[in-house]
């Protein structure tokens, strides 16, 4: 068993030092979280990038989507503002008839 030492997502968080926020507490639907992670994957050109849950802060109820330049992370908060990805609807839960356990 191999033992890392340090912690993998804080290193990650510190070599990707730009951040663009997502104020949205609910979640995203799931055609609404691919197109936001295919648009950072197309901003980031071949980078490295991370997106994570905001915990404290002006991060705190945020989605964080982090980059290695300035540049990539206001190209992704402009992305966020134009799009309105932050004012679309949550998913609505889907009301399947429930099942009878024991005897009835």
């Amino acid at each position: 068993m191999v033992r890392r030492r340090g912690n993998p997502f804080a290193s990650q968080v510190k070599r990707l030092p730009h951040k663009a926020l997502m104020r949205h507490e609910d979640p995203l639907r799931l055609s609404d979280n691919d197109e936001l992670m295919s648009v950072m994957v197309s901003i980031a050109g071949g980078a490295e990038c991370l997106a994570y849950a905001g915990t404290r802060g002006n991060e705190l109820y945020c989605r964080v989507l982090s980059f290695d330049t300035a540049e990539k992370a206001r190209a992704m908060q402009t992305w966020i503002e134009t799009s309105g990805i932050e004012n679309r609807a949550v998913p609505v839960p889907v009301n399947y008839p429930q099942l009878k356990v024991g005897r009835g």
